[in-house]
């Protein structure tokens, strides 16, 4: 009598989904329907609405050039139709169009040689345009006004008036506006935060102080205060074209002879580099629209600049005697409005995170190259190079401690964020400072009708051995105090890898063959066929199997144990197992595979053909 347990129905507005659904079963609006009975060829996304998927920022779906249900987008999306597009029904379709930047450039050169003066000059012009839309202000969803907007407002301030050194662009601050009596409390130009009497603050924490512990609030244009997930929300409000970038870039070289057998050169280049990869740089209008929800991630950010790039280089060629050269250069490289991740505390309607032009770095150093051409079949180089790398960030993702962990692992922006200065920048050892390199390369070879003669025949003729032997110092690295957390022992970048040793060997032998007639031997009026080229070889990659560590754990500073294990929580988790020795045994396992890149590939051994024609 009490294996049923019976139960109302709840009644809820339908859906999209569930009108769809109903109208492909013919079920009328008030009929059970029981989900697990019917086939999966049932469904389809089409059933849904776009905002069903969307499901307010946790979304089931992602796509952009295409619709919400997998379809060809057809047509040309613009960035407004996402709050506009609907369905026959009334839905909206929420379109979201491809990532389709425009780039152009073109280069003009010029070679001249004056009193021995060899002078080659271009240019090298270059446009990029995101070709969407982007905030008008980084640090609000919603349009803002500034001082010279909202002078109505000036007797709001503690003051009485607006403080006469910000600029009429100074977004205004108050505590709260939503209310019609908001008091002044503050302005911002770009990144940089002021009070109420217009004195520079570091950390915009401090103005809660005057709005009753509320974070800082622009004064909005708008005056429905309609939220982005509002009917009639207004995107041009918010948004504006992207503002193409033109970069000119220089590029000037000379070189001129000092005397007879040496030469002077020198360079100056500029060059840029569009946002890459182009993931960070495709912000769409859902990344927007649920920005308050997804405040948590890094979001992408269309508003990105292209990284420069000043590059200086002063060389000296030297001859000496016959067969022999000696190359010293100096060089000097300066990345501007590298990629990183950036916060925008304090951001209304809250802080988020994406990417900005926020880096720079500063590559120095010296090279000297040695090289000696062909005699008695050695021929052989060798270059040392000297090096300096440093810089606020390795990569975009550095700063968070991403990709380049091994040197910024606790997430150096946190650590900013936390000490309430979170645009101050610090300058460390890039993950690529390499001090010291130095590779050497040997070769021997025999040419036609040379080398050792056995039956009449030059067995080593056209064959040759190559070795290149590269060494180099070890990279930073950042110790931590424990197996779990990222708090620091030391300072960042204050250990250093092992040296670097490796060496590659490539043996191989070319053969020469034609088909038909030799030239001598062809008839008056044939062709003669060319002669083909087929080379063997044999390549080893790592020949002496040297073991080469390319990044450590922080904690042990070893490539193969993170030492969780040994560490108190390891020693506190593994009794409290299943089965101990094999969870033990399989986080060994999982440790030594999950980071491979840790250390160099072991020896490998390539064959191959080469056919040249």
């Amino acid at each position: 009598p009490h294996d049923t347990i019976f139960y109302n129905y709840k009644n809820v507005a339908p859906t999209p989904f569930d009108i769809n659904l109903r109208k492909k079963l013919g079920k009328g609006a008030t009929e059970n329907i029981n989900i697990d009975e019917l086939d999966p060829s049932t469904f389809s996304l089409s059933m849904f609405s776009a905002d069903e998927l969307l499901n307010s920022g946790k979304s089931f779906v992602n796509y952009y050039g295409y619709t919400y249900d997998g379809k060809n987008q057809s047509g040309t999306v613009n960035f407004n139709d996402f709050w506009t597009a609907k369905d026959a029904n009334g839905n909206y379709t929420r379109p979201i169009g491809a990532f389709s930047p425009n780039y152009i450039a073109g280069y003009l050169l010029d070679k001249f040689e004056v009193k021995n003066i060899l002078f080659n000059i271009g240019l090298r012009v270059e446009r990029y345009s995101a070709n969407t839309k982007v905030l008008k202000d980084p640090y609000s969803l919603y349009g803002t006004k500034t001082i010279s907007q909202a002078g109505d407002i000036a007797g709001k301030n503690p003051n009485g008036h607006h403080p006469t050194n910000l600029s009429g662009d100074a977004v205004v601050y108050v505590d709260d506006n939503n209310s019609s009596s908001a008091k002044v409390i503050g302005y911002r130009e770009g990144n940089n935060w002021y009070d109420a009497a217009g004195n520079a603050i570091a950390n915009p924490a401090t103005l809660k102080l005057e709005s009753g512990g509320r974070d800082p609030q622009p004064l909005l244009s708008d005056p429905k205060k309609l939220k982005i997930t509002d009917t009639g929300f207004n995107p041009n409000l918010s948004f504006t074209d992207y503002n193409p970038q033109v970069t000119l870039q220089p590029r000037i070289q000379i070189s001129f002879p000092i005397s007879e057998f040496s030469k002077f050169s020198a360079h100056y280049d500029i060059y840029v580099q569009r946002p890459y990869p182009s993931s960070i740089g495709n912000a769409t209008a859902y990344d927007y629209y649920t920005l308050t929800s997804n405040s948590s991630s890094i979001i992408s950010n269309a508003n990105l600049r292209s990284q420069k790039t000043y590059d200086y280089e002063l060389g000296f060629d030297q001859v000496i005697g016959r067969k022999a050269v000696l190359k010293i250069n100096g060089f000097y490289k300066e990345r501007k409005d590298m990629i990183t991740v950036t916060p925008y505390l304090y951001a209304y309607p809250t802080t988020y995170y994406t990417y900005g032009n926020r880096d720079f770095s500063t590559t120095k150093g010296l090279k000297a190259y040695y090289e000696m051409r062909a005699t008695n079949n050695l021929s052989m180089s060798i270059a040392y190079t000297l090096t300096f790398a440093e810089g606020t960030g390795s990569s975009f993702n550095s700063n968070n401690g991403g990709s380049s962990a091994q040197v910024q692992p606790q997430g150096l922006l946190q650590s900013f964020i936390e000490a309430g200065l979170p645009n101050l920048r610090f300058v460390l050892p890039l993950d690529v400072d390499s001090r010291h390199q130095l590779v050497a390369n040997l070769d021997y070879r025999y040419n036609e009708n040379e080398g050792p003669v056995v039956k009449g025949k030059h067995i080593f003729q056209n064959a040759g051995v190559n070795f290149i032997a590269r060494t180099r110092s070890g990279e930073p690295w950042t110790r931590l105090v424990a197996a779990t957390g990222n708090t620091i022992l030391g300072s960042i970048g204050g250990n250093r890898l092992p040296w670097h040793f490796g060496v590659d060997m490539r043996i191989n032998k070319d053969f020469a063959f034609t088909f038909g007639k030799n030239a001598k031997d062809a008839p008056v009026g044939v062709k003669a066929k060319k002669v083909q080229k087929l080379s063997a070889f044999i390549y080893f990659q790592n020949l002496l199997n040297t073991r080469e560590i390319l990044s450590v754990y922080g904690y042990t500073g070893r490539a193969d144990d993170n030492g969780y294990l040994s560490s108190s929580f390891g020693r506190q988790a593994i009794p409290v197992q299943v089965n101990p020795q094999s969870y033990t045994d399989l986080y060994k396992i999982s440790n030594n595979s999950s980071d491979p890149g840790k250390l160099n590939y072991a020896r490998t051994i390539n064959f191959g053909l080469e056919y040249n024609f």
